[in-house]
């Protein structure tokens, strides 16, 4: 199986890979950076797909909680939704493009493969262009990037898995006190046990 493995930030994938190229080639796998935002992770991901043909993408990196997850939990991704998207005037539901999926689901085998990985949560994903630091009117994880690369999956037809290391927690401050090189760490250790279930 040819993976893409993304990543928002050269830390997420610092202990991945030593190149800071955004695209890097390990046999049948790719990890890409993307940059950071809705719109970097897109256009990235496009212009990715445009040029390699691969069997999965999967995104990990860093992400907020606004639940009762745990800083350094490690949690599968099973449904997102994009946060900051509002066209109900039009008459379309709160948080979906128009025209486009209310939400992107994660396809079942990876999430099957995943979940049986050890210490592994279930959630849900909301992306938006902003840092959240406040309570939201939902449950679940955030970040910047990840709807955005489920929507360029979609509509590539390219089946697809987000992983998301807590690195803080609404109302804890703990962005503040968060140890990056464990966090690179342990997102390398979870790329390297997804290569042996994948």
């Amino acid at each position: 199986m040819s993976v893409v493995y993304v990543f928002a930030m050269q830390d997420e994938r610092k202990y991945v890979t030593i190149e800071n190229d955004v695209i890097i080639q390990d046999g049948n796998d790719y990890y890409l950076k993307t940059g950071i935002g809705k719109v970097n992770a897109a256009s990235a991901l496009t212009k990715f797909l445009e040029h390699h043909d691969v069997d999965a993408i999967i995104n990990i990196g860093l992400a907020g909680s606004v639940t009762h997850h745990q800083v350094m939990d490690m949690i599968a991704i099973e449904e997102a939704y994009f946060h900051d998207v509002d066209a109900t005037l039009f008459g379309y539901p709160k948080y979906q493009v128009p025209e486009m999926p209310i939400s992107y689901r994660s396809d079942p085998d990876l999430l099957n493969k995943t979940i049986q990985l050890d210490n592994i949560n279930v959630s849900t994903l909301y992306t938006g262009d902003q840092f959240i630091t406040e309570s939201m009117p939902f449950e679940g994880v955030v970040d910047m990037e990840g709807a955005a690369l489920y929507q360029v999956a979609y509509l590539y037809h390219k089946p697809m898995i987000s992983i998301k290391l807590i690195s803080d927690v609404i109302g804890q401050h703990s962005y503040q006190t968060f140890d990056l090189e464990k966090g690179s760490q342990a997102i390398a250790h979870m790329v390297l046990k997804l290569k042996e279930v994948l």
